[in-house]
């Protein structure tokens, strides 16, 4: 639940009941309930929706999908090598025998094939549930400084 008013040349975003508004941009040249020269209304899939200025959105290209890559492909084979470590460290070095039907399935190059793709996949889900928890923590932390 958000409100837009408008008043003197001003965009003014209220969330939820909140009197004091939460965003305020200049919006001489208005077009539209919820667009302006300035500012673009993004709704995301729980109703929730997001004043962002234009000046912040840009066009992506190939070259910014590989700088997000990069950093992601490091952060995951790290997680990868740390499942590797941890099943050493665990199995190998610690002496706990995995079941035998286990561990005939995951003898070899299977181990590692396992550990590469599901670890890279449990990897991206971790990932993208920690970015949502920092963003909700970082809305408490704005919502207490106000």
């Amino acid at each position: 639940p958000f409100r837009i008013v408008l008043d003197q040349g001003e965009c003014r975003v209220y969330f939820g009941g909140s009197e004091q508004p939460s965003q305020i941009f200049n919006c001489k040249k208005f077009r539209s309930a919820v667009e302006c020269d300035e500012i673009v209304w993004l709704q995301g899939r729980r109703g929730l929706g997001l004043p962002l200025p234009k000046a912040q959105l840009v066009d992506a290209d190939a070259g910014d999908l590989r700088r997000w890559l990069k950093p992601y492909a490091v952060k995951a084979l790290w997680f990868d090598g740390t499942l590797i470590a941890a099943y050493f460290l665990i199995y190998v070095v610690g002496g706990i025998v995995l079941p035998e039907p286990v561990a005939a399935f995951i003898a070899g190059w299977r181990l590692y094939v396992i550990i590469f793709t599901a670890g890279t996949a449990v990897f991206l889900l971790y990932d993208y549930l920690i970015f949502s928890l920092q963003t909700g923590v970082n809305k408490l932390v704005y919502r207490i400084k106000k």
